[in-house]
């Protein structure tokens, strides 16, 4: 008995001085998309998207110092639109296309529903794209509710990067 309690406080132990990014789990089969955080982008969003669009840009630079540059080219690696899209059971999605620009291979299309995001207050709306700019990292999706990268269907609570969220990211960059 004593040996037992001994090998589970050591194991104990073990588990909290581990690197915490193997606790991730919000990683991508892909690996990361772009070579680094520094990314341009192009948006054709409509007034009561670019908001949230970029303070969801400003939650991921302050949670891993990823730096976000605006472009009037389409040339980008990321590109923001809205549209109505109708009842596809999903608010946004992000596509990747591999197109050689420079020096990434990338392009990630970010479109926003407006069919179900129209009615969605603007923090919402952030959690929405913070949600898919996870995505734009490499990032895949988890089932906790209390993490960034849990799609709404699933009953996300949060709208902006979280612990594991921030794990995931670190661990592809």
């Amino acid at each position: 008995m004593k040996k037992t309690v001994s090998l589970i406080a050591g194991s104990l132990i073990l588990l909290t001085v581990l690197p915490s990014s193997i606790f991730a789990y919000t990683y991508s089969d892909n690996g990361k998309p772009f070579p680094d955080m520094n990314f341009t982008y192009y948006s054709t969003l409509s007034a009561n998207y670019s908001g949230p669009a970029s303070a969801a840009m400003t939650d991921w630079s302050r949670a891993v110092g990823a730096t976000y540059t605006a472009s009037n080219s389409t040339s980008k690696e990321i590109h923001f639109s809205d549209n109505d899209y109708g009842a596809t059971g999903w608010n946004a999605t992000t596509d990747h296309h591999h197109v050689q620009f420079s020096s990434y291979d990338y392009l990630d299309e970010v479109r926003a529903n407006r069919h179900y995001m129209g009615s969605m207050s603007a923090v919402d709306r952030e959690g929405v794209f913070g949600h898919e700019l996870g995505h734009v990292f490499g990032l895949g999706h988890t089932t906790d509710p209390w993490t960034l990268m849990c799609n709404s269907l699933n009953g996300r609570v949060v709208v902006t990067p979280q612990l594991d969220d921030i794990q995931g990211v670190e661990s592809l960059y």
